[in-house]
Formats: structure tokens, C-alpha cells, sequence
């Protein structure tokens, strides 16, 4: 209990934890930042807790990953001290702890037969290829819908913003201009392919953001 004040949701601290036969025992905690531009405000708060719950359901106890932790670590910097929240950051951190894991969408070909990217967007209708992790032509997607594989739909302006969430350039995300129902539509995309991808249930954070 003497430590409780430390251990608030989005508390940066070190701690020590000496193991014991059935539970572990926390024993101090020096605490380093409490993170409060995001305790603050409300819009802040739930895109934080939506980004601590998807890394901790998508992580094993126990094992480390130093990118993983960087990248949350700058990402709750980032949105404590930014002067408006964009929900988008929450799909541009969920993709990149995606791409940690090594399951981000390729974007910059079709994955089915490689056409390049200007062959793609500018010939038909392209789609995100849930199974095949990435981008796919007409073409392919015409066949891939023939055997019922999932698919979405997407346009220039899905996939600029997708690769742009990909960077994790959280400044140039925050600031990236986008109308309400491309925000929801984009949202929808990351949120399918996380779903697709994980065997674990993860809640909408869009219901609570947009």
C-alpha cells in the first residue's frame, strides 16, 4: 500500500520485485514520471489505456523486447506533453507494435504477384489482404474474393495514411490532416488486421476515441 501512489496506471518507475513460491513481492518503487499532461485530459487518458492494454494482452509475461518498450515509452511521452491528442496516434502505435512483432502490412507491393506499387494503386480497385498480410492488386483481389478470403477495400488515401502511421513519426501523424470518416476508415482497417492477427480479444478503442 505505501508503494499504491507509484503504481497508477501510466506511472514510469523502477521497481524491485523479489520472487516468491507462489506470487512475486514488489518490494520499492522510485518513481520517474507520472505522466500527468495525460492524467489531465480526458481524450489522452483513453488512448493511453487503450495503448498499455494492447501491448500488455499482445505480450508474454516475462519477456523483454527493448523496441517495444522504447516505442511505448516515446509514445506516452509524446502525447503527455502534446498540446492536442490525435486518435489516430493510437493506430500508429498499434501498427508499429505490429511491426515489432513482426506482422505489420506490407504496403509497398502486391504481395499475391508483386506488381509495384504504381501498378496497384492506379489499376483498379487494391485491397488490404487480411490473410496475406498486406497489399494486393485488382487482379488478385478478384481471385482472393472468388474463394472468400477477407479483404477491404482501399484507395490512395488509406494507404498514404497507413504507411504514414508506419513511420511512428508521432508529430507528423498528429498534425496529418484527415476528415472524420477517413479517420473512422482507417481506424476500421488497423483495427481489422490486429483482430485478424491476434488470437486475442482486444477492445475497439475507436468506440471510445471517435
Amino acid at each position: 500500500s505505501k508503494n499504491a501512489a507509484h503504481l497508477e496506471p501510466f506511472c514510469y518507475g523502477m521497481v524491485e520485485i523479489v520472487p516468491g513460491k507462489q506470487l512475486d513481492h514488489l518490494i520499492t518503487v522510485v518513481p520517474i514520471d507520472a505522466f500527468v499532461g495525460i492524467r489531465t485530459s480526458l481524450a489522452k487518458s483513453l488512448g493511453a489505456s487503450a495503448v498499455v492494454s494492447a501491448t500488455e494482452r499482445l505480450l508474454e509475461a516475462g519477456e523483454s523486447d527493448k523496441r517495444i518498450w522504447q516505442t511505448l515509452l516515446g509514445w506516452l511521452k509524446y502525447v503527455d506533453s502534446a498540446k492536442n491528442f490525435q486518435p489516430l496516434l493510437v493506430d500508429g502505435y498499434i501498427l508499429i507494435l505490429l511491426h515489432c512483432l513482426g506482422l505489420a502490412p506490407r504496403l509497398d507491393q502486391c504481395i499475391n504477384c508483386g506488381k509495384s506499387f504504381r501498378e496497384v494503386i492506379w489499376n483498379g480497385q487494391p485491397a488490404l489482404y487480411f490473410a496475406g498480410g498486406g497489399l494486393v492488386c485488382d487482379t488478385c483481389r478478384i481471385k482472393k474474393e472468388y474463394v472468400g478470403e477477407q479483404l477491404a477495400s482501399l484507395g490512395l488515401r488509406e494507404v498514404s495514411t497507413l504507411q504514414l502511421l508506419l513511420t511512428g513519426e508521432w508529430q507528423k501523424i498528429s498534425a496529418f490532416p484527415l476528415e472524420v470518416a477517413e479517420a473512422k476508415r482507417v481506424h476500421a482497417l488497423v483495427y481489422q488486421f490486429l483482430s485478424y492477427h491476434t488470437e486475442r480479444k482486444i477492445g475497439d478503442w475507436g468506440k471510445l476515441q471517435l
